[in-house]
């Protein structure tokens, strides 16, 4: 499928791309443990930034600092140039793996698991549609946690920063449990408008 890219004005909607910061130098890294919660599939493939940069988001489970305390979700974007750098890997979103992520805190981002979950559409007049639904829940991740009213604490992630600490062992094939979720194709693609705090930004299909 040949890349389709819709120009967006920068609105005020639910999804937001991190601010564009002059002094990347100045920001500090956190270093977090835990493990992928959910994936989030935009219709039209990757969020893309004004400078090149592109988006793939995913809701991350910080790992308890104690027993008996809740997971904590948070928001992650992983940030890359696609001409230099890869996308994640499909075998990134597995909630049997223990991660550790560095990664830079970005407020201009937060948003709710309501927001995160759906995306709005409209055809080719800007007649509102039916809202998507994109969060993909992992199999064996805790759903409990994705309360839809809770406000997600946004983070950036680049390539390199990542690595797997653990991986628990699966289930052999005969008692593993099916995952329910599943792509559909798409007869039409209607355009999305997404803000881009401070530049116009667009999303793109990949091939």
């Amino acid at each position: 499928m040949q890349g389709i890219a819709f120009c967006l004005a920068s609105v005020l909607l639910s999804t937001w791309l991190p601010a564009q910061k002059a002094s990347a130098s100045k920001e500090e890294t956190i270093s977090v443990r835990g493990r992928v919660l959910a994936g989030v599939n935009y219709l039209t493939g990757y969020l893309r930034g004004g400078f090149g940069d592109h988006y793939e988001v995913f809701v991350f489970g910080l790992e308890p600092r104690s027993q008996g305390d809740p997971v904590a979700p948070v928001k992650v974007m992983y940030k890359f140039f696609y001409k230099t750098e890869p996308a994640l890997p499909d075998s990134f979103l597995d909630s049997s793996k223990l991660y550790e992520l560095q990664l830079l805190r970005e407020p201009s981002c937060d948003e709710t698991v309501q927001n995160l979950s759906y995306q709005k559409n409209e055809d080719e007049t800007g007649k509102p549609l039916p809202s998507t639904y994109i969060l993909r829940p992992l199999d064996g991740a805790p759903k409990d946690v994705l309360k839809t009213a809770s406000v997600l604490p946004c983070y950036v992630l680049t390539h390199g920063k990542y690595k797997v600490l653990s991986q628990d062992k699966k289930p052999s094939a005969s008692t593993a449990k099916p995952v329910g979720w599943k792509w559909r194709p798409f007869l039409s693609i209607p355009a999305v408008l997404l803000p881009a705090s401070g530049f116009r930004a667009a999303l793109v299909a990949q091939d």
